[in-house]
């Protein structure tokens, strides 16, 4: 601690506070670092993506098959691609997705099984 700021603050309070100053000036010290490096290369910290860009990339929807499996909708630059994940491998169903071109609606199905009785 320097002797003029012992002088100012008294030798008792002086190393809290000398302390205090210097974590202060290493926190302002920081701060104005990292705004430096985002003024230089341009990164926006936003989901706006770089420089005010719109995102590339999307989840349109997601829906859980079975405990492992998940069919997602994905855009990407204005196209959607239907994605099979999870499991042993990850498959694409269908690329250039078209919303609204499906013309008809299917019912998903329960199997059932006859009960076993001996």
């Amino acid at each position: 601690m320097p002797d003029w700021f012992a002088a100012i603050t008294g030798e008792a309070l002086g190393p809290i506070l000398w302390v205090v100053f210097v974590a202060a000036a290493v926190c302002a010290i920081a701060v104005i670092s990292l705004w430096v490096i985002k003024t230089v290369t341009g990164a926006s910290g936003s989901a706006m993506g770089f420089r005010g860009q719109a995102p590339r990339l999307a989840v349109v929807e997601a829906i859980s098959i079975g405990d492992r499996r998940r069919l997602v909708l994905v855009r990407r630059d204005g196209e959607e691609h239907l994605l099979l994940i999870g499991g042993a491998s990850d498959v694409v169903v269908e690329l250039n997705v078209k919303s609204g071109s499906a013309t008809r609606t299917v019912k998903p199905t329960i199997e059932t099984r006859p009960d076993e009785r001996s």
